[in-house]
């Protein structure tokens, strides 16, 4: 009898201690890692899962433009230091420690020991800053922006936001500042003024004497013009280098214009519009010429719905001189 209330009393004392241990195993496991996960893009425009310990403090950012984009969401103490300028003049970022002009080198980037690289995905290649197992291997995650693998649009610049509050849990904010842009844009689209059937060319300089034209997924401009119902020119799917000759072929009657790394003390790019040669180009003639802000045009800064109200004024305008 005896040994029996013994072994009952061992039997209660180590479920007991058993449970207190794995208790205690749970607790030290969630005291270890409180982080979360969130979603980005590979270079290939592949879904990658990534995963912070907590909302991150020491971001490098990649690309002025994505800075500007961190700043407007209040998330300008979380940048540590930025790379990859647009411009020499961007009073925004002016406060923000230099990393590199261009590309940075990893071993920068692993001397400053950021806990988040925020930026374009060109970058992520093996020639430039590496790939995503080389960061993580180093217990930094990563964010992209600028997929042009799955395209420039509307509906993924919406994503990229979205996995901006994801990434720094934010997700009320950048929930609604999509709901407030697409109303923005709804009013534009239901709402539409008589647009002409105008054929609507998007040229791009790379801001060294070249010109080009864009096919739909290295930019925003052909969704916003037929969300609005204009008539975008279409030149199929490969990136076109335009000469005067070309552009006398071609012969648009309405031209939007932007040029990469501009900066506010450039002359306008639209100068190369103006050659003696293309002076009977229908949108020359006219004078329908419309020059944008290159990261408007090609990734959306952050009021996409500026855009779509600037092309629209631009479509609807003088639509009954024709």
């Amino acid at each position: 009898m005896l040994k029996k209330i013994v072994i009952n009393v061992f039997l209660i004392v180590s479920c007991f201690v058993f449970s207190g241990c794995h208790t205690q195993s749970e607790a030290n496991n969630k005291s270890v890692d409180k982080g979360y996960n969130f979603n980005t893009l590979t270079l290939e425009g592949e879904k990658v899962t990534q995963h912070v310990s907590k909302p991150p403090e020491k971001v490098l950012v990649i690309g002025e433009k994505n800075a500007e984009r961190l700043i407007y969401f209040g998330l300008e103490e979380r940048i540590e230091s930025v790379a990859y300028l647009e411009s020499n003049d961007n009073k925004k970022i002016k406060d923000i420690p230099i990393l590199a002009k261009e590309w940075p080198s990893k071993e920068s980037v692993v001397t400053l020991k950021p806990d988040l690289i925020y930026g374009i995905s060109t970058a992520f290649q093996k020639d430039r800053l590496g790939d995503f197992s080389f960061w993580n291997d180093q217990h930094i995650a990563i964010g992209t922006t600028s997929n042009y693998k799955n395209g420039i649009s509307p509906a993924n610049y919406f994503s990229e936001i979205k996995e901006l509050g994801d990434i720094f849990n934010i997700e009320k904010t950048t929930t609604n500042f999509i709901k407030e842009q697409k109303r923005n844009i709804e009013k534009l689209t239901k709402n539409q003024q008589e647009i002409s059937a105008d054929k609507v060319m998007f040229i791009a300089s790379d801001g060294r004497g070249n010109y080009y034209y864009y096919p739909d997924e290295y930019s925003l401009v052909d969704d916003v013009v037929c969300d609005l119902g204009g008539n975008y020119l279409d030149l199929g799917d490969q990136v076109l280098t335009l000469s005067h000759e070309s552009l006398m072929k071609i012969n648009p009657d309405r031209i939007i214009f932007t040029t990469f790394m501009k900066s506010a003390s450039d002359e306008s790019g639209m100068k190369w519009l103006e050659d003696s040669s293309l002076k009977n180009v229908t949108a020359i003639k006219q004078n329908k010429l419309l020059e944008v802000n290159y990261d408007d045009a090609i990734r959306g800064n952050e009021n996409i719905s500026n855009l779509y109200q600037e092309i629209n004024h631009f479509l609807v305008e003088n639509t009954k001189e024709k």
